[in-house]
């Protein structure tokens, strides 16, 4: 009886229409598939494609036209996380904003902390009631929370204080399923809607490149001020590499192109300096002035004061967590 009534409350909402959505559906385990499909067609939903193995997940996603997906991580945690990151990056398929729903049967903190940093939109444990598939489904059409982006991650923002890391910018990102269940077509994931919000993620991840890039030069600088142990210096000036490579890589054929010999000079004086068995004030003080270039290049609205402060501020947070007993080495993150 209370599911008939749960039923009747979604359904009875004239507003939604879920019968022209499609949804493929992940699940190894037939039974448990089957019942997530039945909840599906509960709701509405007449277009759904059952996936039973990741070859043919990824097969029937490269295919496209998917407005929801919804992927157990049973047995496959790094598997399905794994695509959902590779989704939402752009580097599969043809809609990285596509609604996800994960769902398992051992939500432990592991395994909800890779379901959450995939980019999902929702995790389910399992079992589920009809309710919560639906409550899930019915929050990606009227309440999806906005995108943000970090140097790792794309996908909505689960910060529980807002105030902090205010400075990271909310994206509203196309939504197919709203615009086919609610008929708002302006959340329509076209081609033109895709590609214009991948620009201002792309933006916003040179930014945070460009940030994470000059907190390592000033805990490089600081390590050969302090002769830091060999290995921790040789640690940073390989993930330097690594994000400057990136970072080069990801402003070919945007509007940051021009900053291409100011990181390109970069990268020629980090090389240099990874050589030298002992600092050389002079090529430190070169290194600080290309950042600086290279910093303010790719945000024009702030001074180098500002700049300075926030690197400051985050190097100083990064040493703090580092003094904290028992607590991961930063150098990893940095």
């Amino acid at each position: 009886m209370s599911n008939n009534l749960e039923e009747q409350t979604l359904n009875s909402d004239p507003g939604l229409d879920f019968e022209s959505c499609s949804v493929l559906l992940f699940d190894p385990q037939i039974e448990t598939r089957y019942q997530s499909a039945d909840a599906l067609k509960r709701i509405g939903f007449n277009k759904i494609h059952h996936a039973r193995d990741m070859e043919t997940l990824e097969k029937a996603y490269h295919q496209g036209g998917y407005d929801l997906l919804i992927g157990d991580t049973t047995g496959a945690q790094s598997s399905i996380c794994e695509f959902i990151h590779k989704v939402r990056h752009h580097t599969f398929g043809s809609n990285p904003f596509v609604g996800i729903i994960l769902t398992t049967w051992s939500p432990s903190e592991e395994n909800v902390r890779r379901a959450v940093n995939s980019g999902t939109d929702h995790l389910i444990a399992k079992p589920f009631s009809f309710s919560q598939v639906s409550n899930r489904v019915k929050a990606i059409v009227d309440d999806r929370k906005p995108f943000v982006v970090t140097v790792n991650y794309v996908g909505p923002d689960r910060r529980i204080d807002q105030k902090r890391g205010a400075e990271i910018e909310h994206i509203d990102v196309p939504n197919s399923l709203r615009a086919k269940a609610a008929n708002d077509p302006d959340f329509a994931a076209t081609p033109d809607n895709i590609e214009r919000v991948m620009g201002e993620i792309n933006a916003q991840k040179i930014r945070r490149y460009d940030l994470q890039i000059g907190v390592l030069i000033e805990m490089i600088t600081r390590s050969m001020d302090r002769d830091l142990h060999p290995k921790t210096l040789t640690a940073r000036f390989k993930k330097l590499a690594i994000l400057m490579n990136d970072l080069l890589s990801r402003i070919r054929n945007t509007g940051y192109a021009d900053a291409a010999k100011t990181c390109g000079d970069l990268v020629a004086i980090v090389r240099d300096m990874e050589t030298n068995e002992r600092a050389d004030p002079e090529q430190i003080k070169q290194l600080r002035e290309i950042a600086m270039a290279m910093h303010l290049y790719f945000n024009p609205e702030k001074t180098a004061s500002d700049i300075s402060a926030e690197i400051l501020d985050t190097v100083q947070r990064i040493e703090m967590r580092t003094a904290l007993p028992g607590a991961r080495n930063a150098a990893a993150m940095c």
